[in-house]
């Protein structure tokens, strides 16, 4: 009896595959682009019936556009989402073009405006756990800029690397709020940043005997761990990045040319996602200290998890705990899809495995 409990126990926490869908419209197209810090909520975009649109995807729900910025031609995307996905970010085409938005489900999609002095155009691309604080980047009266908006101070601009030409981006920023993560042109060349109110715009550095290019795409809830990509001896690579041990490369998946990228991190910043060349291109990787980068779909197959016919090309996002990673990749009938993978916590397996054994004994 107590095996068959801690079997049952485990299954109630059921790993599994899920594909995203794809609004009813034109083709078959969808993508997810994160999701929410509890792993309920998936945001993304799907071709629909006007358009490319922003969505969210719920287990109960499935997937739900959320329109567009009124006036301007209709295309909007989803890019990332808070804690509990009641903050949606991401950018719209509004009257004056491409613009950053910021969608609530009582006060729908509001565009965020732009940095003043440049061309018109700006784009969220996370936002921070409870909902306040975006970040993205915009044109302003010096080129391409990295910003911060909150409902109090609007659009501010976060500057620039000094030396190098006038360019910047936001792409992450921390749990809570506090650590900005992005990439920017420095005397030597685009190099990822980490942002404070205290420090300012700080270059990271790039992996050694490369090309000087590199750029942080997420980071830890405290601000401790950075992920990204830089050239290294071999070629792009994705890495993590601690105060402690700087810039560390995590390889690539065998089989393919060298090319990996770091899009994700868990809380802890003890589990990174993203992509690595194979030899069927690009696919899905899941990183830990203890066993390095490996296929997503094999990590997914320890735990009797498959998706026959699919190439999971990219990881995306990863909840809070990092157990949801969720990405798109290829389906079976070759279009793009989003997907939602769940696996059990670390120790899920092991029971697993016991719980099966003393199956199989009970039945001798």
């Amino acid at each position: 009896m107590a095996g068959l409990a801690t079997v049952d126990a485990t299954l109630a926490v059921t790993p599994s595959f899920r594909r995203m869908g794809d609004l009813v419209g034109f083709g078959f197209r969808s993508d997810a682009a994160g999701v929410s810090a509890n792993g309920q909520v998936v945001v993304g975009s799907s071709d629909g019936g006007f358009g490319r649109e922003a969505v969210y995807w719920t287990s109960g729900g499935g997937l739900v556009g959320i329109g567009d910025l009124p006036a301007g031609v209709f295309e909007s995307e989803a890019t990332a989402t808070s804690a509990n996905g009641s903050v949606i970010v991401g950018q719209g085409v509004g009257t004056t073009g491409y613009q950053a938005f910021r969608w609530t489900s009582g006060g729908g999609m509001l565009g965020l405006g732009d940095l003043p002095g440049g061309d018109i155009y700006s784009r969220a691309n996370d936002v921070s756990r409870d909902g306040t604080i975006v970040v993205g980047q915009s044109f302003s009266s010096g080129g391409l800029e990295a910003f911060r908006w909150t409902q109090s101070s609007g659009m501010v601009g976060l500057g620039d690397l000094p030396g190098g030409l006038f360019r910047s981006g936001a792409l992450g920023i921390s749990g809570d709020g506090q650590t900005i993560v992005g990439a920017s042109f420095s005397a030597s060349g685009e190099q990822a940043f980490r942002w404070t109110q205290s420090s300012g715009m700080v270059g990271i550095g790039e992996l050694p005997g490369g090309l000087f290019q590199s750029a942080a795409r997420a980071v830890s809830f405290d601000g401790s761990v950075i992920v990204g990509e830089s050239f290294g001896p071999n070629g792009l690579e994705a890495f993590r990045w601690t105060q402690s041990g700087g810039m560390v490369g995590l390889g690539d998946l065998p089989g393919g040319g060298f090319d990996s990228r770091a899009y994700a991190v868990s809380d802890d910043g003890s589990i990174v996602v993203g992509f690595g060349s194979t030899n069927l291109g690009a696919e899905a990787f899941y990183w830990t200290q203890a066993d390095g980068m490996q296929r997503l779909q094999d990590v997914m197959a320890q735990y009797g998890v498959f998706a026959p016919g699919w190439v999971l090309s990219r990881a995306t996002g990863i909840s809070a705990d990092g157990l949801t990673i969720v990405g798109f990749g290829v389906n079976p009938d070759r279009d793009m899809e989003g997907w939602i993978v769940t696996l059990p916590e670390p120790s899920g397996l092991l029971l697993l495995g016991a719980g099966l054994a003393i199956l199989r004994r009970a039945r001798r």
